[in-house]
C-alpha cells in the first residue's frame, strides 16, 4: 500500500511435476487497486502454465471491477473477466463474463445484491449465456 487506498500485490508460486516426464506447473498472479471513500477500482492478471503438467497448457486471464456508493445504503459494481488458452489449446474454457448488479444495505447485519450476468463463450458456434441472480448476506 504505497499510497494511501493503494494496494498492489505480486505472486508467483510452482508446484514440481511428479517426475521428469511432467513439467512444472507455474502461477503468477498481480492486483492493482484502489479504495476510496465513495468508489473502489481494481484489475488483475493472471497466468497459469503448464496446466495438467503439459508444457505449452498455458492460460491466462484479466478482470477488471469497480464499485461506486449511490448512498448510504446502495452501491453499484461492475466485473469483465476475459480467459484465454496459449495457441487455443482450450478453447471450449475460454470466454468473457460481465457481471453488474446493485447492492442494498437493508440493515447492520443483511446485504441483498440482485445482479444480472453475461457469460461470452469463444468458441465458434457456442451460444452466450445470460442469468439474473440475487446474491444474499447475512453477517453477525
Amino acid at each position: 500500500t504505497p499510497i494511501k487506498g493503494l494496494s498492489m500485490r505480486i505472486y508467483y508460486g510452482i508446484n514440481e511435476g511428479s517426475d521428469e516426464t511432467k513439467k512444472n506447473k507455474q502461477n503468477l498472479a498481480t492486483f492493482i487497486g484502489y479504495k476510496g471513500k465513495e468508489f473502489s477500482l481494481g484489475a488483475e492478471y493472471n497466468l497459469y502454465k503448464n496446466d495438467g503438467n503439459v508444457e505449452g497448457n498455458d492460460m491466462s486471464g484479466f478482470s477488471i471491477y469497480g464499485s461506486a456508493n449511490l448512498n448510504k445504503n446502495t452501491s453499484i459494481y461492475a466485473r469483465y473477466d476475459n480467459l484465454s488458452s496459449k495457441d487455443n489449446w482450450n478453447e471450449a474454457k475460454e470466454e468473457s463474463a460481465i457481471i453488474a448488479g446493485l447492492q442494498f444495505k437493508l440493515g447492520k447485519y443483511v446485504k441483498i445484491a440482485p445482479n444480472f450476468r453475461m457469460n461470452m463463450p469463444k468458441m465458434d458456434g457456442a451460444d452466450n449465456r445470460y442469468m439474473g441472480y440475487i446474491s444474499c448476506y447475512f453477517g453477525l
